[in-house]
């Protein structure tokens, strides 16, 4: 909750915390989400090379890769971030796997800094593709963000 309300610092302790005491328990499952939570937090933060992206399953690669987008957006890339949603969007759809209204309430924050003309994604790229172009583009954009 304190990431979805900008309570970055907050949000962070919560986050490491619970991150290591998955690892601690052995809650693999949650763990790709958790970094997912951790890695918008550390871009938001202005501590980009630290994000991690670990995705393992279609429900945390959906959430993970929402909360990609947020920090692809975070860190300028607006414009491929929307095409991503909109290509999410349509998958999610065929699995009718809709976004929750906090996940949704992300999803608008960036689509309401994406420009009104941008490159869409084709519908029909592979999930690898997309996957693989948001963690490329994540380490770039990551590696070239000012420290804060």
């Amino acid at each position: 909750m304190h990431l979805l309300l900008g309570q970055w610092d907050q949000a962070l302790l919560f986050l490491e915390a619970a991150t290591a005491t998955a690892r601690e328990v052995g809650f693999d499952r949650i763990l790709p989400m958790m970094l997912a939570l951790l890695g918008a937090c550390w871009v938001r933060m202005g501590r980009a090379a630290q994000g991690a992206y670990n995705l393992h399953d279609n429900r945390a690669v959906q959430v993970g890769l929402d909360l990609a987008c947020f920090s692809l957006a975070e860190l300028g890339e607006v414009a491929f971030a929307a095409s991503v949603l909109d290509w999410a969007e349509q998958a999610r759809q065929a699995e009718r796997h809709e976004w929750s209204v906090a996940e949704r309430l992300l999803v608008d924050r960036v689509r309401s800094r994406a420009p009104k003309k941008y490159v869409r994604l084709d519908p029909k790229t592979e999930p690898k593709t997309v996957l693989n172009e948001v963690a490329r583009t994540l380490r770039r954009s990551a590696q070239s963000a000012p420290v804060h």
